[in-house]
This record gives C-alpha cells, sequence and structure tokens, in this order.
C-alpha cells in the first residue's frame, strides 16, 4: 500500500483497484493485463470520455469496460456446480417468481461456512486476504426462500 505523498509507479497504480488502495469491482481486471494494455485501456477511456462528453451517449463507455473486463478475465477458470443445494421449480419460469442473488459472503444467520477458517469474517478482513480466496473452491450458502430478511 502506498501512501498520497508517495511516488508509485504505473503498475502498483493498475493493481491497487485490486483489493488495494483504489479497491473497485468495475476496475479490479487491470491487475490481469499487462502494463501496455492497461496504457491502451486508459487511452481508449479517455477518448470514449471525450467523445461521450461531445454527444452524452455513455452506452460506448459501458461497451468498452466490459470488452475490457472480458480481456483481464479470459485466463480464470470457472467453477461449474451440476450437483447443489438446487431446487426443481414447479410451474415455467415465465410463470415464477424468482429472487436471485450472486454474491459472495451472504449466508443464513447462525449458518456462517467460516471461509478460511474465521467465524464472522469481517469485508476488510475479507479484502485483505482476497488472494487466499482465490485459491480455494467457491463455497455454496443455501438460504431458503422463506428466510426473514
Amino acid at each position: 500500500m502506498t501512501t498520497a505523498q508517495e511516488k508509485m509507479t504505473f503498475e502498483d497504480f493498475k493493481n491497487s483497484f485490486f483489493y488495494g488502495d483504489r479497491s473497485d469491482l468495475n476496475f479490479k481486471f487491470l491487475a490481469h493485463i499487462s502494463d501496455e494494455q492497461a496504457i491502451r485501456f486508459f487511452k481508449e477511456l479517455l477518448q470514449e470520455l471525450g467523445s461521450t462528453i461531445n454527444d452524452g451517449d455513455v452506452e460506448r463507455l459501458m461497451v468498452l469496460l466490459v470488452e475490457w473486463q472480458a480481456r483481464g478475465y479470459a485466463h480464470q477458470k470457472n467453477y461449474d456446480y451440476s450437483e447443489g443445494p438446487f431446487t426443481r421449480l414447479d410451474r415455467r419460469i415465465d410463470q415464477a417468481k424468482l429472487g436471485l442473488l450472486t454474491s459472495s459472503g451472504h449466508f443464513v444467520q447462525g449458518d456462517d461456512p467460516e471461509p478460511l477458517g474465521m467465524n464472522a469474517m469481517t469485508q476488510q478482513q475479507a479484502e485483505d486476504r482476497i488472494k487466499d480466496f482465490l485459491k480455494t473452491e467457491p463455497q455454496i450458502s443455501v438460504i431458503p426462500s422463506d428466510t426473514p430478511v
């Protein structure tokens, strides 16, 4: 980590979006691309930002970000769960009321999966150990539909 007064390299800057000083889930992909690619990304981002200021069309910024995120994460292995705590629907999906959650760290009170052996892990503790999480297989937690909000 660096302080505001310290100078940092470009590599340190781009990597600081990955659970660093500038932790930002939209830009953490920068840690997975080379410095040269990151320079190209920022150049394209600034060009598209200038065009957006001129015409107000923000879609180009979203497209650019998604394209670069895909490049940054292309190397990662995706987990596939063919078995799990899944419930078969009793009606067609267009007739069902669904609630979907895709995230980490969510579980029913009293059913803490104790990731990495820690009970009641805080968000800061999780960020501090993100590299440890990336080395372990993700866990699926069951959250019943009748769980009080």
